[in-house]
């Protein structure tokens, strides 16, 4: 694995297993389901408390409003299992995607599922770095609804608000609309993110990350909208004429750092490889995590 993914595992098997949970004792025995992650334990755990604060925010919390807490059992255990379920599915899709380079799926195909790939790994990393990406339809309002407090609760149940970020408050997990899509607001929080974990380190590879989350222009979602709906001639041959280092830096962590340092500032805008070398950057980070603790 390469230096800034290693900071990345690191720091989740730092976060997620200090203190260590009750979960680790079940982990083995125990199969993992949608049921174990953190939206449904919000939904359904009495023991989390939900403290409707204005029409566009709530909170969640343990033990009573008078002397909360966010790292009571049911929050600290879901918030583990939820990092679990997400980093199989990284896992799952990351080790599909090799498979699919291998079989020669189309560069434009193969650019959409590292697109993917890559932002699911976004989100477990933003989950245990404070920017905790959170989506209710209608059906989990209603479940919502007869759980939640607070004066503003009216307001709250009969806006649109559906998308949010989690922050840690206090002692409380503060939870805003974050009016933007979910995509754009993942990329432009791992930014921030970003800053945060890697600010003692002067390295290119990061440098051009950044550069990228940043600059609308360069934007992932952006080159992936171009591959997968603006140019369809990327299906065929001139995706394949594009694609040929696109393919060569998949699965190839060094590869893609290599790129980055060199090639990732001056890179065209819509250069493939950029989704390439963001999925090696953030993939292995959060397979090596998932791996690591499940061995603990």
């Amino acid at each position: 694995m390469e230096r800034a993914s290693q900071v990345l595992s690191d720091l989740c098997v730092k976060l997620l297993t200090t203190p260590k949970s009750n979960t680790f004792r079940n982990l083995e025995s125990k199969n993992l389901s949608y049921k174990d992650s953190f939206k449904y334990s919000i939904l359904c755990q009495a023991q989390i408390k939900i403290e409707i604060r204005s029409s566009t925010s709530f909170s969640i919390f343990e033990g009573e409003s008078d002397l909360p807490t966010i790292t009571g059992p049911a929050i600290s255990d879901a918030r583990l299992t939820d990092f679990l379920l997400g980093a199989s599915r990284v896992k799952t899709h990351y080790q599909d995607l090799l498979k699919a380079k291998d079989a020669h799926i189309s560069s434009a195909w193969l650019l959409v599922t590292a697109y993917y790939c890559s932002f699911f790994s976004c989100i477990e990393i933003l989950k245990i770095n404070d920017r905790i990406q959170l989506g209710f339809d209608f059906d989990d309002l209603q479940m919502l609804q007869p759980r939640a407090t607070g004066l503003h609760k009216a307001k709250f149940f009969q806006g649109n608000a559906l998308n949010f970020i989690g922050q840690i408050q206090g002692n409380k997990l503060v939870f805003e609309s974050n009016g933007a899509k979910p995509h754009v607001a993942a990329w432009q929080n791992l930014n921030s993110v970003f800053s945060s974990i890697y600010k003692n380190k002067s390295w290119n590879e990061v440098d051009s990350m950044k550069k990228m989350l940043s600059n609308p222009a360069l934007n992932p979602s952006r080159i992936r909208n171009n591959w997968n709906y603006k140019r369809p001639d990327y299906f065929g041959f001139a995706g394949e004429k594009f694609g040929v280092q696109f393919k060569k830096l998949l699965g190839n962590p060094r590869g893609a750092s290599d790129w980055l340092d060199k090639n990732g500032a001056s890179a065209a805008p819509d250069d493939c490889s950029r989704i390439a070398a963001l999925c090696e950057f953030l993939a292995p980070s959060v397979i090596d995590a998932y791996d690591r603790i499940r061995a603990l």
